[in-house]
């Protein structure tokens, strides 16, 4: 077997140990989204656009900054899903976690969910995110 094909055989093999659990990731993005497309269609529309909105700027930076060993373009579209749907479920459910940690240590649900937003979401959420490396 080439040095290659056994390269790609292991990085899909790689890819595969790391969705495994989407189902349930996707599961609980698309219900949340779900639910909020259902209540507020306003909010809803205006969280998408800015989502979109903030990521586009970093896209063109990275294609600027990365123009002399340029990334495939499917590259680029997978690890933009990745952040805004994989990421985002495992997130979710990650953060619930810490908070409901907090909350049984403190005895406080406002100060769980102080502590969980402040410090538990940036950590769990940029590290999810960069699971995909």
């Amino acid at each position: 077997m080439k040095r290659r094909s056994r390269s790609l055989f292991a990085r899909l093999g790689c890819v595969a140990l790391l969705l495994l659990p989407t189902p349930i990731a996707l599961y609980q993005t698309a219900d949340n989204s779900l639910f909020l497309w259902q209540t507020e269609h306003r909010l809803f529309l205006l969280a998408v656009l800015l989502a979109t909105a903030t990521a586009v700027p970093y896209a063109l930076l990275v294609v600027w900054l990365d123009r002399n060993e340029k990334e495939p373009l499917s590259l680029l579209l997978l690890s933009f899903c990745w952040g805004a749907f994989i990421a985002a479920g495992y997130s979710m459910a990650a953060n619930t976690g810490v908070s409901d940690l907090v909350e049984f240590v403190t005895s406080d649900p406002d100060l769980a969910h102080f502590l969980t937003v402040v410090f538990g979401a940036p950590l769990v959420e940029e590290t999810t995110k960069a699971m995909a490396l």
